[in-house]
């Protein structure tokens, strides 16, 4: 015959373990929601048309709509990876995206590895000041089609550009491509997203007309909490995101054995 009271003592205790589960899962399901939204990156036209050695001009854009007052963008490492062999990068220059906010000034550098096929520009607020975010412009593209590019669609990937934010938690990088259609398209060439940087003795500055001067812009209401040193400090790793569902699943577990062992007293 069945306790019903024995019974309702298990339950509450299942119940009070879930509960405490919830309790303490909560900040840590809400700390990796909240670096959950996607920073986009997209360009301006995602298309182009072009001829063998015509040099064309793209702008690259960034929406990052901050989801507190203290996520926002403190420095962007945004990367091009091309076919090498039919294309090349002439300039990288940086858009105003990172002056969006508290006054600050903002610094950049660009280079790029013709081999490889890869440019990079990086880009950081110094100080910090809170951060940027919203919507802007976060580069101008010059690119150059080989004279001898075949009748082709030549494909350029911003797959490996890094965003590090005010928070400690990594964000989400929705990266969109550009498509160049060489005499109207034909076969895709794709890069080879290789995820390590160019070799310091491979790379090559690119000209970089930024002065690095104090012309920002100023937006109201940004009241971040960022830190504002001006470092650059590597964001911690964020294990918070397994930690959540491990917790929640271990004290069901925990439950499951518990009204087991009962039954079988």
């Amino acid at each position: 015959m069945i306790d019903r009271e024995g019974d309702g003592a298990v339950v509450v205790v299942v119940a009070t373990l879930l509960a405490a589960g919830l309790v303490a899962a909560g900040p840590l399901a809400g700390t990796a929601a909240a670096g959950d939204a996607p920073e986009v990156i997209e360009f301006g036209d995602d298309e182009i048309e072009a001829e063998p050695g015509e040099e064309i001009e793209v702008d690259v854009l960034l929406r990052a709509d901050g989801r507190t007052t203290t996520d926002a963008v403190e420095r962007i490492e945004f990367r091009l990876d091309y076919q090498p062999d039919h294309l090349e990068v002439v300039e990288l220059q940086p858009g105003p995206f990172l002056e969006l906010g508290e006054e600050t000034t903002v610094e950049s550098e660009a280079f790029h590895d013709d081999e490889q096929g890869v440019a990079e520009l990086h880009m950081w607020r110094d100080p910090v000041a809170g951060g940027a975010e919203g919507d802007g412009q976060l580069a101008t593209v010059v690119l150059e089609v080989a004279e001898d590019a075949p009748t082709s669609t030549i494909v350029v990937d911003t797959e490996n550009t890094e965003i590090e934010l005010t928070e400690e938690w990594p964000p989400f990088v929705f990266s969109g491509d550009l498509e160049v259609h060489v005499d109207g398209g034909g076969d895709v060439l794709e890069p080879d997203l290789e995820d390590d940087a160019p070799d310091e003795d491979d790379r090559e500055t690119l000209e970089d007309d930024s002065d690095g001067t104090d012309d920002e812009t100023t937006a109201d209401g940004d009241d971040g909490s960022a830190d504002e040193d001006g470092t650059d400090d590597e964001p911690a790793d964020d294990d918070s995101d397994a930690l959540a569902p491990a917790l929640v699943t271990v004290l069901a577990l925990a439950a499951v054995l518990l009204i087991a062992a009962y039954r079988a007293a």
